[in-house]
């Protein structure tokens, strides 16, 4: 559920669209990224920059989490970690694998993403390691 203004925030987006287009999303919830506040801030801020363009996660935490999974067309109200909303995503592609079979692409992506985050960067950057040497 969210706030009023977290609410209101979306409504003035809705606004923007016609009546097609609200009635093609099929998922709306709002969130913030990371589990700590340097980095959820500092994630949010890149995602509205624009320079984090993607995501990844493991399948499994949305059963253990109870979370819907995310489907394309669903947008997400990206919130800070004082919960305040900072822009809205869309979900516009998602592609299942295994954690071996991650692209050299997505691996860079995701590294020139979160590369300013400290705990990310230093995760991605073993990861990506691993991705060049397979």
């Amino acid at each position: 559920m969210m706030t009023d203004i977290q609410q209101a925030f979306l409504d003035r987006y809705l606004a923007t669209l016609d009546n097609a287009e609200r009635a093609a999303i099929p998922q709306i919830n709002a969130e913030h990224f990371c589990a700590d506040e340097w980095n959820a801030n500092t994630c949010a801020a890149l995602i509205k920059a624009g320079t984090k363009t993607s995501s990844c996660s493991l399948k499994a935490c949305y059963a253990i989490e109870q979370e819907p999974e995310p489907v394309v067309g669903q947008l997400t109200v990206v919130l800070d970690w004082q919960q305040q909303p900072v822009c809205i995503i869309k979900v516009t592609r998602i592609e299942y694998c295994q954690f071996k079979d991650v692209t050299p692409e997505f691996a860079a992506l995701e590294e020139k993403a979160i590369a300013p985050m400290p705990a990310g960067g230093a995760v991605i950057r073993r990861f990506s390691a691993k991705m060049r040497m397979s």
